[in-house]
């Protein structure tokens, strides 16, 4: 029987076909949602900037998080607690972890560029005139665990895991999954490269932020400690008055004045366009390291497609 290139032995289609039909689908009902929401508010709701970037956000990101289940059940004939949602107290664990890492890189650089002189803060808490500083605070953080959510689920959990599925055709499973944590984490800053006012520079550290949320998962099986690093690594840029990757929502805590060069704090798109943006990203690649020997729980993501048809050991473990 000859060996059909569309779908794979198990009947599923394969990875690139995978890939494509899953990329159409995720797009047709990203637009389906911002549509949606378009007619929606202009009807009932006619939101002003920020509460209506903020509420288009949060629809597309729903919408996108539903499109993945739908592609994870449909095409790859997976549960979607499979791609790191089994949550249990290990879960948590890591989510905890997560969120004190990415939080404190970002109070870390902070500090860096205030030693520096590159950061002048003073004590201003500020939202749009339409919203108290306590509803802009509670509207970004529900966007932001939102965000932190459905990008890691559709970045690290679908994407990573179906690259990696796909390399193994001509990889070793190791080689496959740093492949997979590469190549996912390069989409990852590309797409961020559609963001206002991004730059080339940012991109790179987009990407290799992306590269500590991949690592994340990979050595811990489990989507806690990106999602939880996601979302505070967003939220802290709020607290400190910084643009996060580009956006700047008009709410923060304390007002930041940038001076000197934007090679450091990397100008209107945030510390990701800098120099300390950069750093933070790498330092954080060693911790989410560090952390993942530490645990050594012998957790890792599953591939359908390995050898074994089993649960993958972690990358970084010598057996594997």
């Amino acid at each position: 029987m000859s060996r059909s290139i569309v779908r794979a032995p198990s009947g599923r289609l394969r990875t690139p076909w995978r890939l494509l039909v899953a990329t159409v689908f995720l797009l047709l009902i990203s637009v389906a949602g911002s549509v949606a929401f378009f007619f929606i508010d202009e009807l009932f709701f006619g939101f002003d900037e920020p509460l209506s970037v903020i509420s288009y956000g949060v629809a597309s990101g729903l919408a996108i998080a539903l499109g993945v289940a739908i592609v994870t059940r449909a095409l790859d004939r997976r549960r979607i607690r499979e791609f790191g949602l089994d949550i249990d107290t290990r879960w948590w664990r890591d989510f905890a972890v997560g969120l004190a890492l990415g939080g404190g890189l970002i109070v870390g650089l902070y500090l860096a560029g205030f030693s520096l002189g590159v950061y002048q803060p003073r004590f201003a808490p500020s939202a749009p005139s339409n919203l108290s500083v306590v509803a802009g605070f509670a509207l970004v953080v529900a966007l932001m665990c939102i965000v932190g959510f459905y990008e890691e689920l559709l970045f690290r959990g679908y994407l990573l895991v179906n690259v990696a599925e796909g390399l193994t055709a001509a990889f070793e499973t190791r080689t496959a999954i740093f492949g997979a944590v590469a190549l996912s984490s390069l989409v990852f800053g590309v797409v961020h490269g559609l963001n206002p006012n991004m730059t080339l520079f940012g991109i790179g550290t987009i990407t290799l932020a992306g590269v500590a949320l991949g690592l994340g998962y990979v050595l811990t099986g489990r989507l806690g400690l990106p999602i939880g690093f996601h979302i505070t690594w967003n939220l802290a840029h709020f607290v400190f008055g910084l643009p996060v990757s580009g956006l700047d929502l008009g709410v923060h805590l304390v007002e930041t004045d940038r001076v000197g060069s934007a090679f450091v704090h990397g100008g209107t798109v945030g510390p990701e366009g800098g120099i300390l943006g950069f750093t933070a990203a790498l330092v954080g690649c060693f911790a989410v390291v560090v952390y993942g020997r530490w645990i050594d729980d012998e957790a890792s993501i599953t591939l359908v497609s390995s050898p074994s048809k089993e649960r993958t050991r972690s990358p970084l473990d010598e057996t594997a």
